[in-house]
């Protein structure tokens, strides 16, 4: 490195010493944040960093364009260009030191922040869990800081258009969204952000993405030359072309223009992923795809499809072999599903579009709407087995939408434990083994021992959530369905659901009044079906009613702010070591924590009972002096669900002196 170059550095590195010192600031909050909201001992790499690394790359783009948007442009806005030319440098040698400073300035934040991460998993780490992966923590800093390389690429090639730069940086991000919506081949290999995919096991080796990599490295090689092609060149009627009317004009539509652009990219994003991007990924997918998919071409994450008679699967290409048996059982499936609940034949046509290729948020292992399923796709977390139940169950879902035409979604804080309680017993009856429905029988059997269960309270959702675990629809649902097939037979869900989509059906009823009307236009009789309802509880209660006796339900509680955490304290019985004796193993008291009564269920944490009798979570997550407690169990057994008791409210005393 001659003098020159070592100056151009030194100078280089001074200038963002501002930047530096910011990075270094928030990296410090950072690490007194993470002290003070998260248990430093359970944060492990693979399950809680690399879980998240779509964030850590929006991040890293975005100290990018903060460190890289002016850094070129500065020195010919400042003038001091001119300066730099009558140094003995070249142009090219300037271009190229502000490059790697930058560059090395998101690699050091890159490897900061994982290398915090390291620390904390060292602390983490149980003896069952595989040995160190330095392979896979090589690849991924190799991968993230090539992402640093190309974003500041990127941002030098552009930052000579200034706020022009963002509406070009929009309007790429617009056309690889829409190209890989659109399931162009090989338009994964124009997106940045996907070029790090974590294996599926922690112990499987990190497989270098050669192909995507060598594409993006020629489009960041094709930035940095433009960028250098910009820098060099002598634009001297720029400058004077920059303060005319038309200028200026240009510069107010290019704000505006930023805004539409980016604000549309984010409502789109967030719209399509729900409803729209599944139906013309599939529609795209059978006009660019051929029968014979060539996985070779696009990699393991790649969108392939397969088709049935009623079904257009929608999954990564790694998954194909897991998901045909599900495709192959799949039309015998919505037969099932069809034949049971009466639909004539002119209803069954057209496709349902399932999608397998995007994950699903916790206790969720599918959703229907319409004529699209989104589900986990069989591997280990999801048998085929247990797939064709859950397919099974989410075909209800979109067949009780069309005989109802969308009746039931428009009424749904009142029809919402129906519409899972009959997908949950078709599911139950036709798809999931013996043992299954017996979990089910056992929850729905504590519930009602804690006396969780009132049928007034069901129908009306937003009141029964606000008392008791909202995932109790599902249990109860099935078993007041299954009251009244036993009642009136298998012709009662069709019969209810007709009478619910009757188009001289009241619409201003909800609740009990609501399905009084239902049965009543039915020809059903409501409290014969709730009788019935209620003997199958008490056979229920009767039946595992030893098992039952054993998990105490927790009805108080204390709290208390410790230290930047609340520190619950149930009030546990006397003879509380005499009950965890006699427990299951792996049963495990645990709470569910909510800040407010209308908080959504993304608010809620979740904790499980230390050696001191006491739920720790973060405090600034509940910052009120109330909040919603429910205390429950992790059976480790017979349900995969904790068994929850009633919502209390606990007033959150002072932190300690």
């Amino acid at each position: 490195m001659t003098p020159a170059f070592r100056a151009l550095i030194d100078k280089e590195w001074r200038g963002l010493r501002p930047i530096a010192v910011l990075i270094a600031v928030l990296f410090i909050f950072g690490l007194f944040y993470a002290q003070a909201s998260d248990f430093l001992d359970q944060y492990t790499l693979w399950e809680d960093y690399f879980d998240n690394l779509e964030t850590s790359t929006v991040m890293n783009f975005i100290f990018c364009a903060i460190i890289s948007l002016g850094l070129l442009v500065r020195e010919k806005d400042e003038g001091t260009l001119m300066y730099l030319d009558g140094l003995p440098v070249r142009r090219s040698s300037i271009y190229l030191a502000k490059w790697l400073v930058a560059v090395f300035l998101g690699g050091i934040i890159d490897v900061m922040f994982f290398v915090e991460c390291f620390i904390y998993d060292a602390f983490s780490r149980e003896s069952d869990m595989p040995g160190r992966q330095w392979h896979s923590y090589g690849v991924y800093l190799g991968l993230h800081i090539f992402q640093t390389m190309f974003f500041v690429s990127l941002m030098f090639c552009l930052s000579f258009l200034r706020r022009w730069a963002f509406l070009i940086i929009g309007a790429l991000f617009w056309a690889v969204f829409w190209m890989k919506s659109s399931q162009v081949p090989f338009a994964e290999w124009l997106d940045p952000f996907s070029l790090v995919q974590v294996p599926e096991k922690e112990d499987e080796r990190w497989i270098i993405p050669w192909g995507h990599l060598g594409f993006l490295g020629a489009v960041g090689l094709g930035f940095w030359l433009v960028g250098l092609f910009t820098f060099t060149v002598r634009f001297d009627s720029i400058r004077q072309a920059r303060g005319s009317c038309l200028a200026k004009g240009a510069g107010v539509l290019a704000i505006f223009l930023i805004v539409i652009v980016w604000m549309g990219f984010m409502i789109t994003s967030a719209v399509m992923q729900e409803d729209e991007l599944i139906e013309e990924a599939a529609a795209a997918a059978e006009e660019t795809y051929t029968e014979k998919f060539t996985p070779q071409l696009s990699g393991g994450n790649a969108i392939a499809t397969e088709s049935s008679e009623k079904f257009q699967f929608i999954f990564r290409e790694k998954s194909r072999k897991q998901v045909q048996p599900l495709v192959d059982k799949s039309d015998a499936t919505f037969a099932t599903v069809a034949d049971f609940l009466k639909v004539d034949q002119d209803a069954r046509d057209g496709r349902i579009v399932v999608d397998l290729s995007n994950p699903l948020g916790d206790h969720n292992a599918g959703r229907a709407h319409w004529q699209k399923i989104r589900m986990v796709p069989p591997g280990p977390k999801q048998p085929v087995a247990k797939g064709v139940a859950v397919l099974g169950h989410e075909i209800t879902h979109v067949l009780i939408d069309q005989i109802t035409d969308n009746r039931l979604t428009e009424d749904f804080g009142s029809v919402r434990w129906f519409h899972e309680g009959l997908a949950s017993y078709v599911e139950f009856r036709f798809f999931e083994k013996p043992e299954a429905r017996a979990d089910y029988e056992h929850w729905i059997a504590l519930a009602s021992t804690w006396d969780e269960i009132d049928f007034a309270e069901v129908v009306d959702n937003t009141e029964f959530t606000e008392l008791h675990d909202s995932f109790l629809v599902y249990p109860i649902g099935r078993l007041w369905v299954k009251a009244a097939v036993n009642v009136y037979g298998d012709d009662a869900p069709t019969k209810l659901l007709t009478a619910f989509a009757r188009p001289d059906a009241p619409r201003n009823l909800d609740g009990l009044a609501r399905w009084r009307d239902v049965c009543l236009a039915a020809d059903f009789d409501l409290e014969r079906i709730r009788s019935r309802f209620r003997t199958r509880l008490k056979e229920l209660r009767d039946t595992h009613a030893e098992v039952c006796e054993k998990y105490t339900e927790i009805t108080e509680a204390s709290a208390i702010r410790d230290d930047g955490k609340i520190v619950i304290s149930p009030e546990l019985p006397e003879n509380w070591d005499e009950v965890v004796k006699n427990l299951p193993e792996k049963s495990k008291l645990m709470c569910r924590v909510r800040p407010e009564t209308d908080s959504e269920p993304a608010q809620w944490r979740y904790a499980k009972l230390n050696k001191k009798n006491e739920f720790r979570l973060s405090g600034f997550d509940f910052l009120k002096p109330q909040i919603g407690v429910q205390i429950g169990w992790e059976t480790g057994g017979w349900t995969e669900m904790p068994v929850l008791g009633e919502w209390i409210t606990v007033t959150v005393e002072a932190e300690k002196q």
